[in-house]
């Protein structure tokens, strides 16, 4: 009998510790901070903003879906008190498959854009990883917003959906010497706010390299396809292969000013119905602009340009 009770208790404390350890590999976090590499699977129902330190990595697996709270955030913090984020400090990484996707919706009963708001990618010094592929983001205000302020950092963001934003769809923004290479390609843009894809570098040593090719952009409130170097920055990336179609101001836009230089490319991009909204001054299909010192060698070949409100291209 002794022997059955010893053995009894032997079982009982394994179950339990078992028990523990699935639950702690299975937790994840709904609102607030990780304290240690997650990994996200099934259906995630977020209540407010959550946040992945530095150091810690977020993988999030195929056939994911991440549901926001529609305009809500029980933490009251990010960029917007109003409106839940994933703030990345750390390293993400989500990657589905073409039949497997990874999703981030709205949990409204009537999704509207904005009701998130957004993933966001805050990096300092220090290599983190950022690999978006195969994911559907939809109804945020911009869905990724990539703010880099030093370092050497790289991010991909491929064969993605975006469609419902308020604001942009890819917002790109380096800055205090940051050197980035962005890696944006075989992504589809629709019904976008603000921009479709922008890429922003300022202050001297601040560089924004890299390819924004083969995406579709469609139905934007502003530019579809943007790159800007502004105080002696440098932006050297090829906008190539892209359709761009039915944008309020200029399908594709670089610009390099005060002073700065923005090298690379413009080919073999199928742009039409660019500067629909006849309020604005920048109704052009391809429009390329130095200002204030600035300079520009960007090679334009083998686009398609029709039906735009004023210029096809304009240098």
């Amino acid at each position: 009998m002794r022997r059955f009770r010893q053995g009894s208790l032997l079982f009982l404390l394994c179950s339990i510790f078992l028990f523990l350890s699935i639950s702690s590999a299975l937790a994840i976090t709904t609102s607030g901070s990780l304290t240690e590499d997650e990994t996200w699977s099934g259906t995630v129902n977020l209540t407010g903003d959550v946040t992945v330190p530095v150091g810690i990595t977020l993988t999030i697996e195929a056939g994911t879906t991440v549901i926001f709270p529609a305009r809500s955030d029980d933490t009251s913090g990010g960029e917007d008190s109003n409106v839940t984020e994933l703030i990345i400090n750390g390293s993400l990484v989500a990657i589905g498959s073409a039949d497997n996707k990874i999703t981030f919706a709205s949990g409204g009963s009537i999704p509207t854009s904005g009701d998130w708001g957004g993933i966001k990618w805050n990096v300092g010094l220090g290599v983190k990883t950022f690999d978006l592929e195969y994911c559907t983001i939809e109804y945020p205000s911009t869905a990724v917003k990539w703010h880099v302020n030093a370092g050497i950092q790289s991010g991909t963001i491929s064969n993605c959906e975006i469609k419902y934003t308020t604001d942009y769809g890819i917002y790109i923004y380096g800055e205090a010497n940051a050197d980035i290479t962005a890696n944006v390609t075989n992504n589809s843009l629709s019904n976008i706010g603000g921009h479709g894809i922008y890429g922003y570098a300022t202050g001297s040593g601040t560089s924004i390299t890299g390819s924004f090719s083969n995406n579709t952009v469609s139905d934007c409130g502003s530019f579809g396809i943007v790159l800007v170097a502004y105080d002696s920055a440098t932006g050297n990336v090829d906008i190539t292969n892209n359709q761009i179609t039915d944008i309020d101001d200029s399908a594709i836009y670089e610009k390099a000013y005060n002073p700065s230089s923005v090298t690379g490319k413009i080919e073999g991009n199928t742009i039409s119905n660019a500067g629909r909204d006849t309020g604005s001054s920048y109704r052009y299909g391809i429009w390329v602009y130095a200002d204030n010192h600035g300079t520009t060698d960007i090679d334009v070949n083998n686009n398609t340009v029709t039906n735009t409100g004023t210029y096809g291209i304009y240098v």
